[in-house]
C-alpha cells in the first residue's frame, strides 16, 4: 500500500497542479481560461499512448531481458516523437480551437501553454516510470514535488505581476523546460541503442488501445456534447476538475500490477485490497472537492449529478477490472488469453457511444465499457487461480 500511495502521489502532483493553475489563472486573468482545461483534455490521451509505448512497455521488456539500454533508448525516442507531435499541434492550434467551437483570440495563447504542459508532464512520466522500476520511489517523489511546485508558483506569481497571458506563458515554459532538461540528464546514463519496439507494444498493448480509444472518445465526444451549449460544457468541466486527478492517481494500480507481475511478486488479494483502499480514498476526495468548489462553478446540479455518479461507479469497479486485465496482458502466453482484443472491443463500443447525439454520450460509453470489461475478466478469471 505504501508503494501504491507513493506512485499515486506523483500522479496526483502531475494531475492536480494543472487544475490548480487553471483555477488560479481564471481568478487572476479571466474566468474563461478555466475552460482551457476541458478544451485540451483529449490531448493528454494522445501523449498517454506514447507513454505506454516508450515508458510502460520498455520497462517491462527491460525486466524480462535484463537490459537497461531498452529503457534509456525509448526515453529518448519517446521525447523525440513527442516533440514532433507537440510542434504539429501548435502549428494546427487555430484549427483545433475552431473544431472545439471556442474563440481563438481568447484561448489561443493558453491552449499552447496547456499543450506544452501536457508534453512536459509526459516527459517527466517517462523518467518517473524508470525510477519506479529501480525502486527509487523517494527520488521520484522529490523530483515530482520539485517540478510541480516550481511550475505552480512561477505561473501564479507571473500572472499576478504581469497580468499578461503571453509573458506568463513564455517565461514559465522556458524555465520549466530548462528544469526538465536538468532532471532528464541527471537520471540518464550512457547506453547502447536497443528499442525493442514490438516487445514494448506487446507488453503495454492494453494501455495503448485504451488511450487511442480515449483520445477518439473525448475528442469527438466533447465536440458532440459541447454542441448542446455552455450548461453542458460547464458541468463537464466541473466533473473533470473534481475527478480527473483521482482518475490519474487510480492508474497507480496498473503500475504496481505491471511491476509485480513482471518481477514475479504478484498477489491478487493484496493488490485488490490495496486497490480498493485507494479507490475509496479517491472517491471520498472527489466528493469533498465537489462540495468545496460547487459554488465557484455553479454547474447545473442535475447534469453534474448524472455525470459524477458515472465516475464514482466506474471507480468502484476499476481495481478488480484493471488488475485482472493487466495480469492477463503480461501473462497472455501462459494463460492463452487475448485481453488486448477484448479491451479493444470494449473501447470500440465506448467510442461508438461518443457519436450518439446526446449530451451524455461519453458517460453512456463509460458505463458500456465498464460492464463489458467486468464481465469478460470475471469469466476468464474463473479458470486462472492467480486472479480468481
Amino acid at each position: 500500500m505504501k508503494r501504491l500511495v507513493q506512485i499515486s502521489f506523483d500522479t496526483l502532483l502531475l494531475s492536480i497542479i494543472p487544475i490548480v493553475i487553471w483555477n488560479a489563472l481564471g481568478l487572476i486573468l479571466s474566468k474563461d481560461l478555466v475552460v482551457t482545461f476541458s478544451i485540451t483534455y483529449p490531448i493528454q490521451f494522445l501523449f498517454s499512448i506514447f507513454y505506454y509505448i516508450f515508458a510502460v512497455g520498455p520497462n517491462i521488456t527491460a525486466e524480462k531481458k535484463k537490459d537497461k539500454n531498452i529503457v534509456y533508448s525509448n526515453i529518448f525516442l519517446g521525447i523525440l516523437i513527442g516533440t514532433l507531435i507537440l510542434l504539429i499541434l501548435i502549428f494546427k492550434c487555430n484549427s483545433f480551437l475552431l473544431i472545439m467551437n471556442v474563440d481563438i483570440s481568447v484561448f489561443r495563447i493558453f491552449t499552447i501553454y496547456s499543450l506544452f504542459n501536457i508534453f512536459y508532464s509526459y516527459v517527466l512520466k517517462l523518467i518517473l516510470e524508470k525510477l519506479y522500476y529501480e525502486k527509487e520511489n523517494k527520488i521520484a517523489n522529490l523530483i515530482s514535488i520539485l517540478f510541480n511546485i516550481v511550475n505552480l508558483v512561477l505561473v501564479v506569481v507571473l500572472a499576478i505581476i504581469t497580468k499578461s497571458q503571453y509573458i506568463t506563458s513564455i517565461i514559465t515554459l522556458i524555465t520549466m523546460g530548462i528544469l526538465l532538461l536538468i532532471i532528464l540528464f541527471s537520471n540518464i546514463k550512457k547506453f547502447k541503442i536497443n528499442i525493442s519496439l514490438l516487445n514494448n507494444i506487446k507488453n503495454s498493448s492494453i494501455g495503448i488501445v485504451e488511450n487511442i480509444s480515449m483520445f477518439i472518445i473525448y475528442f469527438f465526444g466533447h465536440i458532440n456534447s459541447y454542441s448542446f451549449g455552455m450548461e453542458y460544457i460547464l458541468a463537464s468541466t466541473f466533473v473533470g476538475i473534481v475527478s480527473d486527478t483521482q482518475w490519474d492517481m487510480i492508474y497507480a494500480i496498473q503500475t504496481t500490477t505491471h511491476i509485480d507481475v513482471s518481477k514475479g511478486n504478484f498477489s491478487f488479494k493484496e493488490h485488490l485490497k490495496n486497490g480498493y483502499k485507494l479507490s475509496f480514498m479517491l472517491i471520498l476526495s472527489s466528493i469533498i472537492m465537489s462540495f468545496i468548489l460547487y459554488k465557484l462553478y455553479n454547474p447545473n446540479i442535475v447534469i453534474f449529478f448524472i455525470c459524477f455518479s458515472v465516475q464514482v461507479i466506474f471507480m468502484l469497479f476499476f481495481p478488480v477490472i484493471t488488475i485482472r486485465q493487466h495480469y492477463l496482458q503480461i501473462k497472455s502466453k501462459e494463460t492463452n488469453t487475448n485481453p488486448t482484443l477484448h479491451s479493444g472491443i470494449a473501447k470500440t463500443l465506448r467510442t461508438i457511444c461518443s457519436f450518439i447525439h446526446n449530451p451524455f454520450c461519453t458517460y453512456i460509453g463509460q458505463i458500456v465499457e465498464m460492464i463489458y470489461n467486468y464481465v469478460y475478466t470475471k469469466i476468464v478469471s474463473r479458470s486462472i487461480s492467480e486472479i480468481r
